[in-house]
C-alpha cells in the first residue's frame, strides 16, 4: 500500500514538472503574441483618434464661425496629438502611430493619457483645438 502511494506521488511530481517545463518553453511565444496584440490596439486607437479629430476640424472649419465639436479620444497610455500643416498626428514614445489629413488643421499639441474630451471650435476666424474643461 505504501509503495502505491509513493508511486502516485512521484508520478504526480513528474507530470507537474513536465507541465512547468511546457509553460516555461511557451512563455516567450505567449509574450510575443501579447505584445503584438497590444501594438495593434495602439495603432487602431491612434488611427481612430486622428481620423475623428481630422473630421471634426474640417467639419467645424467648413461650417463657419461659432461651430463646436467635441471628440472623445481614447488611448492606452500617454500620447501626443499634434496638429499643423494640414495634418493631425498621434505620437507615442517618439514614434508616429497615425497621421490624417485635415485641410484646416491649426497648430496645436495635446497630451492625452488614457481618455480625454477634445474641443474643436471655430472662433475668431480660425479653428482652435484644446482639451475640454
Amino acid at each position: 500500500m505504501r509503495k502505491n502511494r509513493a508511486q502516485v506521488s512521484i508520478e504526480f511530481l513528474v507530470l507537474f514538472a513536465a507541465f512547468l517545463a511546457f509553460l516555461v518553453a511557451w512563455m516567450p511565444v505567449i509574450n510575443s503574441v501579447r505584445a503584438k496584440a497590444e501594438n495593434g490596439i495602439d495603432y487602431a486607437l491612434a488611427r481612430m483618434a486622428a481620423s475623428d479629430l481630422a473630421y471634426a476640424i474640417d467639419d467645424v472649419c467648413f461650417s463657419g464661425p461659432g461651430n463646436v465639436r467635441m471628440v472623445e479620444v481614447r488611448m492606452r497610455g500617454p500620447e501626443k496629438i499634434i496638429g499643423g500643416n494640414g495634418v493631425v498626428k498621434v505620437v507615442a514614445n517618439g514614434r508616429m502611430l497615425a497621421e490624417r489629413k485635415a485641410r484646416c488643421a491649426p497648430t496645436f499639441e495635446l497630451v492625452v493619457d488614457r481618455s480625454a474630451a477634445v474641443s474643436v471650435r471655430n472662433e475668431g476666424g480660425g479653428v482652435q483645438v484644446g482639451l475640454a474643461a
